[in-house]
């Protein structure tokens, strides 16, 4: 019995070093782009399979560019997976498409290229209405400083550690009766 506990253990203590932590990026590519408004390019990549997009601008008096000026958010890449923008409201926008692990896309903001206004935003990733990621992203007005939240793991593999867990009570509970 100590060695099926001593391999339950070993087993578990090398599937966590495999894995490794999760790490969710949001990134700034390139330089912004000016224009009636401006905008920048990002990669939102490493939460695993999402099919929702959420951004909430946080900073008072900013806002998204919304209609009729035009989308907020757009220029998906691939370009293949229907990736579109499902809501907008200034300081709110929605994007949804088919699942992916990485995607680009580009966000426009209100006003002329803020060299003096700091602005940020949440992005809130998300697949099936659950929850993955999010991630915080402050312009200072030379640079994007983006701080990554927490990766949600998926339900597939709290249901095997849960697992995993109950079979190592079992095993010591069992081993706890046959000593008495």
């Amino acid at each position: 019995m100590k060695a099926l506990s001593r391999g339950i253990s070993f087993v578990t203590v090398a599937l966590l070093l495999i894995a490794g932590p999760a790490s969710a990026t949001l990134v700034a590519i390139g330089d912004p782009v000016e224009g009636d408004s401006w905008s920048h390019r990002f990669l939102e990549d490493g939460i695993g399979l999402f099919d929702n997009m959420v951004l909430q601008m946080y900073t008072a008096g900013d806002s998204f560019r919304h209609a009729p000026e035009g989308a907020g958010i757009s220029g998906f890449s691939p370009s293949t997976q229907g990736w579109h923008q499902t809501s907008d409201n200034g300081t709110v926008l929605a994007a949804a498409g088919n699942a992916l692990n990485s995607l680009g896309f580009d966000v426009t903001f209100e006003g002329w290229f803020p060299s003096w206004n700091p602005l940020s935003f949440y992005l809130s990733g998300y697949t099936g209405g659950m929850l993955l990621q999010t991630s915080d992203a402050r312009w200072d007005g030379c640079k994007w400083t983006i701080v990554d939240g927490p990766v949600v793991p998926e339900p597939v593999s709290m249901v095997m550690l849960g697992c995993l867990g109950a079979g190592m009570f079992a095993a010591r509970k069992l081993r706890g009766k046959r000593a008495t």
